[in-house]
């Protein structure tokens, strides 16, 4: 036989190679998750925004993963979520059948060294966010503290849960970096501890909280101008928030400045979802695009509305290169942050507090 006549057979041939190759994979995925549960794995205790972001996402990303696969959640409290993430790093499957919902600390806190970390964040497997929710220092508006400036000649006195919270870490950070002067209060037993000691005049500010909830749940302080907003701590501002300064609009020079990029990166991861090193391409690329598109179904955001989440997500693979970054932040911020972070210390509420409010020893 010629060339001439062999070629179209021999072509016809390569075309339907492929055309059953590509089904093949597909159908791989299909038919493990066809036969495999989903480990929806929430690092944080059942309550609270990541309890309530990792359910809703638990709720849906089934329907848009290959085979739809049945996802049972667990919660894996311990240790801002350093026990799950260690979990899901060294002892989990790693044939995509583990998702962990964690928080945006893991990266920062590999990279500052802390105790307890066993994972490489960098080395982890990122889903995506489905939301990045500004979190802001809000002052009540009899402090007399009406911006960051104010701050750093007027003692303002902050409201916190605990040393190991973003209500003090943030706070914390800012006045070693910038030097505000800011008087922590720490031991309430949560937000709406927190929230009774400004309306009490306890304290002047709580040191973190979501600006979305914050507008849902608090909308006559918003709507009588009790509550001020002097610094959002995402890279991205909120829309009604256009002259309310950021981490990195602060005064800050040299290694001082991109320890506030690291903060501000890490808050920017939002509410992060992550699966094991080691997943087959296929898999994972089938968790990513079904997360992709679940958080975009209209089913998903109506219920997102309804519990308070502003739905702005963010793909796996940007996660993955926020995450890099933040591993391999600066020597020299990295050092600050830690010098920031020795040592913390409050003042006992029950000091300012009848004690209702606090924690319990």
């Amino acid at each position: 036989m010629s060339v001439t006549k062999a070629l179209p057979l021999l072509l016809a041939g390569f075309a339907a190679l492929f055309a059953s190759a590509r089904p093949a994979a597909a159908d791989a995925v299909e038919d493990f998750y066809k036969r495999t549960e989903i480990k929806f794995v929430i690092g944080i205790a059942v309550g609270g925004s990541y309890d309530t972001a990792g359910r809703l996402v638990s709720r849906h990303i089934g329907k848009y993963i290959p085979g739809h696969p049945r996802v049972q959640v667990q919660n894996m409290p311990g240790a801002s979520s350093r026990v799950a993430t260690n979990y899901i790093y060294a002892l989990a499957p790693k044939d995509g059948s583990i998702i962990g919902a964690v928080s945006e600390a893991v990266p920062m806190s590999q990279a500052l060294g802390e105790d307890g970390v066993r994972y490489d964040s960098a080395k982890l497997n990122w889903i995506g966010t489905a939301e990045q929710p500004v979190s802001i220092l809000g002052v009540w508006h009899t402090s007399g503290v009406r911006s960051i400036e104010d701050a750093m000649t007027k003692e303002l006195v902050v409201g916190a849960t605990s040393v190991s919270g973003s209500n003090y870490l943030y706070p914390a950070l800012i006045k070693a970096l910038v030097g505000t002067k800011f008087k922590i209060i720490v031991g309430y037993v949560g937000g709406n501890a927190i929230n009774i000691a400004l309306e009490r005049g306890e304290v002047g500010a709580r040191g973190s909280m979501v600006w979305a909830l914050t507008k849902k749940e608090q909308p006559e302080w918003i709507r009588d101008g009790k509550l001020v907003p002097i610094v959002q701590y995402t890279l991205k501002k909120a829309p009604d928030l256009p002259n309310v300064p950021r981490l990195i609009d602060l005064p800050a020079q040299g290694d001082a400045k991109a320890a506030l990029e690291v903060i501000a990166s890490t808050d920017g991861m939002g509410r992060p979802f992550v699966t094991t090193p080691d997943v087959p391409a296929n898999r994972l690329n089938a968790l990513r695009r079904g997360f992709d598109q679940a958080v975009r179904d209209p089913a998903f955001v109506a219920e997102a509305e309804k519990l308070g989440i502003e739905v702005d997500p963010t793909s796996g693979e940007d996660m993955q290169k926020i995450v890099a970054t933040i591993v391999k932040a600066p020597a020299g911020a990295v050092a600050m942050i830690r010098a920031a972070l020795e040592n913390r210390v409050g003042i006992d509420c029950k000091q300012v507090s009848t004690g209702t409010y606090c924690a319990k020893e």
